[in-house]
């Protein structure tokens, strides 16, 4: 995308938020905009929005969390863990909200405090991500999770126990009222992650994919502020591995 592209799209999702009465962070998307002509007309900027869905402020955002966990999970192998690639879905929506995202982080946390998972895996982090479908007009909520483990859990075992999570609850917190995905399946897919492939994979789950609909765009930006989408647990958290 070149920064012409990028500055235009920002104004778009500028002016989606101000549609929805957002505009003090309209604002700063706006203020970003202008700081990056700034840095093009004298080679400096002295302010940044800091909002993680701002085009301008979201490569930080990643590469602050690519390289913290990196150092973090390097350490891991060294000591002699595995690492796996998990990943849970939910049917696709036609809205969001932030009691979505809320009963998602609740049911990941106790997803990971399942006895499935106890004594397998010694850390892990997580982070709800969401597409959009201009086509169909629909979210894809679902959750990206790298595990480090002692013992590989079998996928069908963990899809049960998410299946078991949300399946009774999706009629509240995430209808499937999107056509031809009545009664959507909870889809969980897990594969080993190859040593030359981990710094790729670490940088993929915390890349930023831009809403390229404007309305899409204001309402995901409504729908997580404030909402913790990145989540820690056992080593990665920094407790102390028990011997």
């Amino acid at each position: 995308m070149s920064k012409c592209e990028r500055r235009k799209m920002q104004l778009q999702n500028a002016t989606a938020l101000i549609a929805r009465g957002k505009n003090h962070r309209a604002r700063g998307l706006v203020r970003c905009v202008q700081e990056d002509e700034r840095i093009e007309a004298t080679g400096y900027r002295t302010w940044r929005c800091q909002n993680r869905n701002c085009l301008f402020c979201c490569g930080r955002y990643s590469r602050k969390f690519t390289g913290r966990y990196m150092r973090k999970i390097g350490k891991l192998l060294r000591d002699g863990y595995r690492l796996s690639f998990l990943t849970l879905t939910i049917p696709n929506t036609l809205s969001i909200n932030p009691q979505l995202y809320k009963w998602l982080g609740m049911n990941l946390k106790r997803l990971m405090a399942r006895s499935l998972f106890k004594g397998r895996v010694v850390g892990a982090i997580a982070r709800i991500e969401t597409d959009f479908n201009a086509d169909s007009q629909d979210f894809h909520p679902h959750i990206h999770i790298i595990l480090i483990y002692t013992q590989c859990i079998p996928q069908r075992e963990i899809a049960e126990a998410w299946r078991d999570l949300i399946e009774p609850q999706l009629n509240e917190y995430a209808p499937s009222d999107v056509p031809g995905h009545e009664g959507g399946a909870c889809v969980v897919w897990i594969e080993k992650i190859k040593p030359e492939e981990i710094k790729k994979t670490v940088a993929y789950l915390f890349r930023f994919k831009p809403f390229e609909d404007a309305e899409a765009f204001a309402e995901y930006d409504c729908a997580v502020r404030n909402i913790r989408l990145i989540q820690t647990y056992g080593a990665l958290r920094g407790r102390k591995r028990r011997a």
